[in-house]
């Protein structure tokens, strides 16, 4: 049981860091600590993936507890959307031009408000995006009754993957945003985002492809 907890855990980590680390928000993160104290930028951003992983998971235990004759078409659900949002990355999305719509709001900021600051627009953007479909995810598929222990463990190692991808966004700065090929990762990632919601769609109807699922 608890090997297997571990196991989770650690998926749940590594897929979740690999999809932030070049995602929207991290560039956003990047974008804020370019211009602010990065300890202040990296505890709204901090906060405010707390708070999106938490909804993520209570709203994934609320659909496994009280509506498993609905579960598959859940499942995908999440899978076409994980497909929609590689196909639009894969094809090109408009990631850039919001990331520099929302720096341009945002203007100057007091140090006093830029935890704020960091944590609203870090929670506006997570909200729907992949990671938060992804941690969705990982919880439907724990099963009709994945049990407290699991949905921790889910939300813990999700939220500290969050939490490493703010610190590398916070960290670097400008000197990352300038040097990471952005468009180029997005793609990449595109493309694996379509692979995941075809194997997600899969697995729901045959859920017997992946018997460790």
């Amino acid at each position: 049981m608890t090997g297997g907890l571990v196991a989770l855990g650690l998926t749940v980590f590594a897929v979740i860091f690999l999809f932030e680390i070049v995602d929207r928000t991290n560039f956003a993160t990047i974008s804020l600590a370019g211009k602010h104290p990065a300890k202040q930028v990296w505890s709204g951003a901090a906060l405010a993936f707390t708070v999106s992983s938490a909804i993520s998971v209570g709203i994934g235990a609320v659909v496994v507890a009280y509506l498993p004759a609905y579960l598959m078409w859940v499942k995908l659900l999440g899978g076409a959307i994980l497909i929609a949002f590689g196909l639009r990355a894969v094809l090109g999305g408009d990631g850039e031009e919001e990331e520099r719509s929302a720096e341009e709001k945002l203007g100057p900021v007091p140090p006093r408000r830029v935890v704020l600051t960091a944590f609203a627009l870090i929670l506006f953007l997570e909200m729907g995006d992949n990671t938060q479909i992804l941690t969705f995810e990982f919880v439907a598929y724990a099963g009709p009754s994945p049990g407290a222990v699991v949905l921790l463990v889910v939300f813990v190692a999700a939220t500290l993957a969050l939490w490493c991808t703010a610190a590398v966004g916070a960290l670097s700065g400008r000197f990352l945003r300038s040097r990471v090929p952005a468009e180029k990762l997005e793609r990449v990632l595109g493309a694996i985002l379509v692979a995941i919601g075809a194997v997600t769609i899969a697995l729901a109807i045959d859920p017997t492809l992946l018997p460790i699922l």
